[in-house]
């Protein structure tokens, strides 16, 4: 029930239930005791104090509210505090003796200031804080344009560019403590206790124009000001606990002659050692405590807005609470707000900011396009899609200076062709400069409207979207208001407005309304004080709880302590509150209950808990039984094991219903499904790759096509081929950059194509490197290189349709192109290398042909078919590069060219195993491809096979015939291997592989689809493949992950994938 009573008209009444006849405040038993008689009559010109345990206030409020008289004044260090005890008055009249209280015989600290405390300057206005920044603000430009006025505080900009003015908020901040400082520094400086350095210059210089500014503008600074108490001599005053308050220093000698004035304090010593509980990790830590407080709910009926969560960095928490909250099914408010620009639609601002600010980055222009907080007018959808699109396609990731010259990556790669998204980039461009460029805060309300009215949908925003926008348009209505009475007159220079306007914005903190009745989550320190039956702090880490208020903390320690020393060495004015707060939050906490809790492995790294709480272990250990979330995993786990647990029969009923609903509707579903698949990899094996550049006709359009990457992707897993190859599912992704994985090496690619074919051409063989010097002879070092930059030119030119429809990687590898060229000539430098054949006595020790110098090309990038021993199906592939030995043109060598070793198989890859299984499919494709287009035709033999790294000078062997010549071993797994050996290992499995392959998909058979297919082959490892898988989000196969427990037991963890 509330009313209002104050000089004979109504006030403010807080009744917990309806009463009769409104009046001042309401008694439910007889008034005063001698103690608060004998206090009321003040012998004493001073204030009171009180040293009184935390948990004793509602038997302070208690005495002081029952004692004859006027209403006493409560004053609580948060409005939290107030409204909590408030709340506890009314609600158990029997504990605290009224039914009823009026509202205006409590305030928090902050109000009681501004109304009990004013200054005699009744010709001067206090400087509103807007204003005190402008005045930084112009300081900052006039030291950077004009006369140099700091020497070390700010640094000197003399472009006077928009990142000097990022020390305007530090400035402010230090502005009020100035008298504080000058004060005490001219004192050391009379003594001679201090010596003069730069930077007590620069503070006093920025003192004195403070001081001038004022005085010339009939403004003053309210610390600067000893305030004056104006409350009524008629009223006693009590204060709790004064130091919780961060400011009171500055007031407490206003308050000492004061004597209706009484602090409640803390008591000296004998503060007791709450006990907190040590977690693992904070994850523990915060799903256990939230199933306690399931627990005081449903067991003790403990409402749930009478427990309360007190969070230390809770900026980082919030996620996190909120989602396990919601799993664990407890409701929550959270009590703590967030910069206006942050997660919501004032952000609007800082995108538009960061566009003009990074000159149209891709990255900037995509968060703006995609903000979703922001509705955009219908005409404008596919126009944003589309020009994402194309920024990503082109790669548009930033613009860039040349010549003095901002060149615009959008401007130049969006091409004729995409007309209209040119229009709308150059206008939404030319929109966005003119709000962040707006020489005025006027000025910006107009861009903005201009901006608003043209994109934005007005008719669409949500209502917490239009509350805040409303919100961003009052702040910058009063920058209006502050532009127009003192900007103007004064002729104060803020430097760019509109990023003093978002500097504002987000400091500004916007609580969300929340409608949910649940816990009440806070930041540490805002509720100390308030009532909570259950009140609990987690993360209570050393580093988090301590808390200390310094005085003119913008000083280094050294001179803080010169400064503010009392004269027996300490500091009078620094105090460590910690334990204050500590003990305030563990006030009211029942018996057996442990109020903090922290975890040595939190979010923020390693913490212990702090020195004035006592550690205890195992903290709601026991309610883990009760924790439905990992029982629910646990069965799953315990039914994949087949260890006889079951569903229950709601579990069974539920599961029932679902199948019924999502069931197809009928089996020949499932069967057109199959069909389809099976078809649709019939076309892609068959038709896809029936092209001439394989060397096919008509003849073969109805037989299977198998390259070495639809093998390696089938024998991997089923799915994943059935993804990749036969579906051609790609991940829709918008995030970009320059160069993607594969783009260098392609280019690389290229440029030796490129050269390979030259010398195919012309007849010419490989040049030989110098074994002394490692390079070619002189002159044929300076032809190469001319040739190798003129290939590298052409590679670039002739990149891929991604890559040369970009302006930037366009600009980016021209100035790149010689250094592809040098890591092409370091590369032919090792490649050709002379061959150094082996004499007999060093076959066993040799390791390889040295190179291929001299060696002539027979192909580069040659695509080549072959039929398969199985019926109907052909082998295609791709040679990177196919030699032959000088004088023996039936005698091979296969190269294939990888960009960097990490992409290269093992040496072993390309050889059965023990169990006649391959690893690697693409050496004995070749090697077959080879065989059967060339060595057969000519009793020809495949003399190498080696895998060569671009980049970093490696190489794998797989054959080398001066190798395996030897069979001097008497260990068959020790000889090395030549051709023939390959082709009877690992050309038989080969065939193997593809009539297996061909089979199951010939047949239909819609388990050669799956990881669990009937091929022998088929060996998924879920914990080394699924876990990586691009695909598992869409794989819709049960799998385990982590590491592989003995004889395939099941894993400890189920996902989905």
């Amino acid at each position: 029930m509330k009313s209002d009573f104050r000089d004979g008209k109504p006030g403010r009444l807080y009744c917990g239930s309806p009463i009769g006849k409104a009046t001042a405040l309401c008694y439910t038993s007889p008034a005063g005791n001698a103690q608060r008689r004998q206090r009321s009559r003040r012998k004493e010109e001073t204030m009171q104090l009180e040293r009184r345990a935390p948990s004793e206030m509602k038997l302070i409020l208690k005495e002081h509210l029952l004692q004859k008289g006027s209403a006493p004044l409560f004053v609580f260090p948060s409005n939290v505090a107030l409204d909590s005890w408030v709340e506890w008055l009314v609600r158990h009249p029997e504990e605290s003796g009224v039914q009823a209280v009026a509202l205006e015989c409590f305030t928090a600290w902050d109000r009681f200031k501004g109304s009990f405390l004013d200054t005699q300057l009744k010709d001067k206005t206090a400087i509103p804080s807007l204003l005190r920044k402008l005045f930084v603000r112009d300081l900052i430009h006039r030291n950077n344009t004009q006369e140099r006025i700091f020497a070390k505080i700010i640094p000197w900009d003399k472009a006077d560019s928009p990142i000097s003015y990022a020390f305007t908020d530090w400035l402010a901040k230090i502005l009020p403590s100035l008298a504080l400082w000058h004060e005490k520094y001219a004192a050391a400086e009379a003594a001679d206790a201090i010596p003069a350095d730069e930077e007590d210059g620069d503070y006093l210089r920025l003192y004195r124009a403070y001081r001038s500014f004022l005085d010339a503008h009939a403004f003053f600074e309210p610390s600067w000001e000893r305030p004056r108490f104006s409350g009524s001599s008629n009223q006693d005053i009590v204060i709790f606990y004064p130091e919780l308050l961060e400011d009171f220093a500055d007031y407490e000698a206003v308050f000492a002659g004061i004597p209706q004035l009484t602090l409640i304090r803390l008591p000296e010593a004998g503060l007791p050692k709450p006990p907190v509980y040590k977690f693992q990790d904070s994850r523990k830590e915060l799903r256990r405590l939230l199933l306690h407080l399931r627990a005081l709910h449903e067991e003790q009926g403990v409402p749930w807005t009478d427990i309360a969560l007190s969070v230390p960095d809770i900026a980082t928490y919030a996620p996190y609470i909120r989602r396990e909250c919601k799993a664990y099914c407890v409701p929550c408010n959270l009590r703590a707000g967030a910069p206006l620009t942050q997660n919501s639609a004032g952000s609007v601002f800082s995108q538009i900011s960061a566009c003009v600010a990074a000159d149209f980055s891709y990255d900037s222009v995509r968060a703006l396009l995609q903000n979703e907080y922001v509705p955009w007018k219908a005409a404008y959808t596919d126009k944003k899609e589309a020009l994402v699109r194309r920024g990503n396609e082109y790669r548009c990731l930033c613009s860039y200076r040349e010549g003095g010259r901002l060149v615009d990556t959008w401007e130049e790669s969006l091409t004729a062709a995409d007309g209209d998204l040119l229009a709308f980039y150059r206008t939404l461009k030319n929109d966005l400069s003119e709000i962040c460029g707006a020489q005025s805060f006027a000025g910006i309300r107009t861009a903005w409207m201009i901006f608003r009215n043209r994109y934005l949908d007005t008719e669409a925003f949500s209502e917490e979207a239009d509350r805040i926008l409303g919100r961003c348009i009052a702040e910058l209505d009063d920058f209006i208001e502050i532009e127009e009475t003192y900007i103007q007159p004064l002729g104060l220079a803020s430097g760019p407005r509109f990023s003093f306007f978002l500097s504002e914005l987000e400091s500004k903190i916007y609580k969300q309304q929340e409608a949910v009745n649940g816990i009440s989550v806070f930041p540490y320190k805002l509720a100390a004080a308030a009532k909570f039956p259950y009140h609990f702090v987690i993360d209570a880490s050393q580093r988090n709880l301590n808390i200390e208020y310094k005085r003119l903390s913008f000083l280094n320690t050294q001179k803080r302590r010169r400064l503010l020393a009392d004269g027996s060495g300490t500091d009078m004015l620094d105090s460590n509150v910690s334990t204050a707060f500590i003990a305030m939050y563990a006030k009211d906490a029942p018996p057996g209950e442990v109020p903090f809790s922290f975890a040595e492995e939190s979010f923020q790294g390693f913490a212990i808990a702090h020195t004035a709480l006592t550690i205890r272990e195992g903290g709601y250990a026991e309610l883990d039984e009760r924790d439905f979330i990992r029982n629910e995993a646990a069965d799953m786990l315990a039914l994949r094991a087949g260890s006889g647990r079951r569903f229950t029969p709601a579990m069974q009923q539920a599961f029932r219903a679902w199948a019924q609903k999502t069931a197809p509707c009928g089996s020949g579903q499932k069967r057109e499904s199959t069909d389809y698949l099976m078809r649709r990899a019939a076309f892609l094996l068959k038709r896809t790759h029936n092209s001439p550049v394989y060397g096919l006709s008509e003849e073969h359009a109805e037989t299977w096509k198998l390259s070495q990457t639809d093998m390696r992707m089938f024998y991997t897993c089923p799915r994943l081929w059935l993804f990749a190859q036969v579906l051609r599912i790609r991940e829709d992704t918008l995030d970009t950059s320059l160069m993607q994985r594969y783009d260098m090496g392609t280019i690389h690619h290229r440029v030796l194509e490129l050269f390979l074919n030259a010398r195919m051409r012309s007849g010419e063989p490989l040049p030989v490197t110098d074994k002394q010097s490692g390079r070619f002879p002189d002159s044929t070092e300076a032809q190469l290189r001319e040739e190798i930059a003129a290939f590298t030119q052409q590679a670039v030119h002739d990149a891929s349709r991604e890559l040369a429809q970009s302006y930037l990687v366009q600009t980016m590898l021209r100035s790149q192109t010689a250094l592809i060229a040098q890591t092409i000539m370091d590369f032919l430098h090792l490649f050709c290398r002379a061959p150094e054949k082996p004499s007999p006595d060093e076959l066993n020790s040799h390791t390889g042909i040295a190179g291929f110098g001299g060696f002539s090309v027979q192909g580069a990038e040659r695509c080549l078919s072959a039929p398969s021993q199985t019926p109907g199906v052909r082998y295609i592939g791709k040679l990177d590069c196919l030699l032959y030995e000088p004088g023996h043109p039936v005698r091979y060598a296969l190269i294939d060219f990888k960009n960097t070793a990490a992409s290269m198989p093992a040496a072993t890859a390309s050889w059965t195993d023990s169990e006649g299984m391959l690893a690697d499919f693409q050496i004995p494709v070749y090697a077959t491809l080879v065989e059967s287009n060339l060595c057969a035709q000519e009793a020809g033999l495949i003399e190498a096979a080696y895998f060569y790294a671009i980049k970093d000078g490696k190489r794998t062997l797989v054959i080398d015939a001066y190798r395996g010549a030897a069979k001097n071993s008497d260990s068959e797994s020790d000889t090395p291997k030549d051709a023939t050996q390959f082709k009877a290992a690992a050309g038989k499995a080969l065939e193997s592989y593809a009539a297996d392959f061909a089979g199951h998909l010939a047949a239909g058979e819609a388990d050669a689809l799956t990881p669990g297919s009937a091929s022998a082959f088929v060996d998924v490892k879920p914990y080394l493949q699924c876990v990586s898988c691009s695909y598992r989000s869409i794989c819709r196969t049960t799998y385990t992950v982590g590491r592989r427990a003995p004889n395939d037991s099941p894993e400890t963890k189920l996902s989905q994938g």
